[in-house]
């Protein structure tokens, strides 16, 4: 099965393990609408939204791409990661990254 490499570089959060989660299952939309939550910017709406359809397509079709960003399948010779922040980007280099 296919592999699919990312990085997620939102704001500090990239420290943090399990900080993209409140993006991906977009919380606080169950406590707040968009306009109306304390910290999140109409950024951070956008990358929930493509983050929630990403994941939903990988579950869907075993590819996470979505209109406008082609996620490619991570290999030993692409090297090739998503790199998630306000924009998406596809990147190499994934274990110099982490660095």
């Amino acid at each position: 099965a296919d592999q699919f490499a990312y990085k997620f570089s939102r704001g500090e959060a990239e420290i943090v393990h399990g900080a993209e989660l409140q993006y991906l299952f977009n919380y606080p939309s169950h406590l707040y609408t968009p306009g109306q939550q304390p910290w999140w910017t109409a950024e951070d709406w956008d990358v929930a939204y493509a983050m929630t359809d990403m994941w939903t397509n990988f579950a869907k079709t075993g590819d996470p791409s979505i209109p406008g960003f082609v996620w490619p399948a991570y290999t030993t010779d692409n090297d090739a990661y998503a790199h998630i922040d306000a924009t998406l980007e596809v990147k190499t280099g994934l274990a110099e990254a982490w660095d």
